[in-house]
């Protein structure tokens, strides 16, 4: 039994899933919609109603609000606590874009769903001697790609860098001259550059696709398209006679800046069910081999890593329980002046806890900050029932007069009573709070069930392995 605890418990160890805190899932569905150009009451009538009544018809939705400025709004949808916010926001992304047609042109939707599931895995900063649009450009050919690739990962978003525009600056006089206004030449953009299907044509088993229309490739393009003024015998004139067209950027929303330098920030979102741990890893590994490809003296700075504070946690676990097995065995020692008891009630240290890990697994529990505090919190109470039952098998032996077998059968048998009351009432303070519903309960119940499954092991330690390793030691 102590070879299979010990082999399964070391396999799930190294299986259990590791993060900073419980996964917590906000029984709640946002649609961000924006328009630019549209004013509140645009967004509010044309946007948000219409987005509210489809939504609506989802299933377990408690209510709806919505909140409305100048070119974007934000849709919430609560639902019923313990509804499936995954399939949720699979539904409602299948519902936009049903709707698409009943939102206004250039109306653009986005679902998010709330939780600890959002937070990122990684957020790190780059910078170097690059221009930004080089910069961008080059992690977006030798990082990017690279790191959204990584088991776990599910989305990589470059912030800070700057956004390339085309900017127009009409010139009011040399429109007039030429009889167009701004609706004409904004209509004749909407039109030109598009490129649409314009069918098929076969070539024996060869099957080719017809595109009609030629989207713009340069500047020059832009310059150069052709408007026509309204009217009888009114003369064509390009965009680059009434318009002053240059490529610029649009006004910053963020600015990343590391150490004084002007940077790009990556932010590293992981997938449902992630392991951070290997995240961070295989990503740290991308960085380090990326320097060189990137150039200009790039340098790549980790802002924030759940990794190293889950690792951390473990460690203390491990410092804690070894603290606790030393102190414990100190202790027995001192009481029972025999080094073979001793070490068989230390024994019961590692392996109740690697039971737990079994039960960690068992119960999809994952090896978090408060799972950790439950091991920690029950390594006090992991020793209990084997000091008891140890001892009082090394007072039966020195004074029993049967066989070294029916005497720890007796031992044992007349403390388990108890031991086991004593670990009942102890699991009966911490299962409750594994029952709790709620936020509360998922934040929580990770702590309970690690407690309950560590003085579970405990016990039965004490009452099988205990007796038998003192029979043949």
């Amino acid at each position: 039994m102590c070879i299979v605890i010990t082999i399964l418990g070391a396999l799930s160890m190294t299986i259990l899933r590791r993060e900073l805190i419980p996964s917590i899932s906000l029984p709640a569905v946002a649609v961000i919609a924006t328009n630019p150009g549209a004013s509140s009451e645009q967004m509010a009538d044309m946007v948000a109603d219409p987005i509210e009544r489809n939504l609506r018809t989802l299933d377990n939705v408690a209510g709806t609000s919505a909140v409305s400025q100048s070119n974007v709004t934000t849709v919430l949808v609560e639902m019923d606590y313990g509804s499936d916010t995954y399939r949720a926001a699979s539904q409602t992304d299948v519902i936009l874009s049903r709707m698409e047609d009943q939102l206004p042109e250039g109306t653009n939707t986005q679902v998010i769903t709330g939780g600890t599931g959002s937070l990122p895995a990684m957020i790190v900063s780059a910078s170097s001697d690059h221009e930004p649009f080089e910069l961008v450009r080059r992690l977006d050919i030798a990082v990017v790609p690279d790191i959204g690739s990584v088991e776990g990962v599910a989305t990589v978003d470059v912030l800070g860098a700057p956004e390339e525009i085309v900017r127009l600056d009409l010139d009011d006089a040399a429109m007039a001259e030429a009889g167009l206004n701004r609706g004409e030449i904004i209509s004749a953009l909407d039109d030109a550059g598009l490129v649409i299907p314009g069918g098929q044509v076969r070539d024996g088993e060869l099957q080719l696709d017809i595109s009609i229309g030629n989207a713009f490739a340069d500047i020059a393009d832009l310059e150069g398209l052709t408007l026509i003024p309204p009217g009888d015998g009114a003369t064509p004139v390009s965009l680059g006679e009434v318009a002053q067209v240059q490529r610029t950027t649009a006004d910053a929303t963020s600015i990343s800046r590391t150490d004084g330098r002007d940077s790009v920030t990556l932010l590293i979102t992981p997938a449902v069910r992630a392991n951070y741990v290997d995240i961070s890893e295989d990503v740290t590994e991308i960085l380090d081999s990326s320097t060189e490809s990137i150039g200009g003296n790039a340098e790549f700075t980790v802002v924030f890593d759940q990794a190293p504070f889950i690792q951390e946690s473990i460690q203390g676990l491990a410092t804690e329980g070894g603290w606790g097995l030393l102190f414990a065995v100190v202790v027995i020692f001192v009481f029972l002046l025999a080094v073979r008891p001793t070490i068989i009630t230390a024994i019961s240290i590692p392996l109740s806890l690697l039971f737990a890990f079994i039960g960690m697994l068992a119960t999809g529990t994952t090896m978090n900050m408060l799972s950790l505090a439950g091991l920690i919190l029950a390594i006090g109470r992991m020793v209990d029932d084997s000091i008891v039952v140890i001892e009082n098998i090394v007072r039966h032996l020195e004074t029993s007069k049967r066989g070294k077998f029916a005497t720890i059968v007796h031992a044992t048998s007349e403390v388990a009573g108890a031991v086991i009351s004593s670990t009942v009432v102890a699991l009966l303070v911490f299962l409750p709070i594994a029952l709790v519903s709620g936020i509360a309960g998922e934040l929580f119940r990770p702590f309970a069930l690690t407690t309950v499954v560590a003085l579970t092991g405990s016990l039965l330690v004490s009452l099988t392995i205990v007796p038998v390793l003192a029979y043949w030691f």
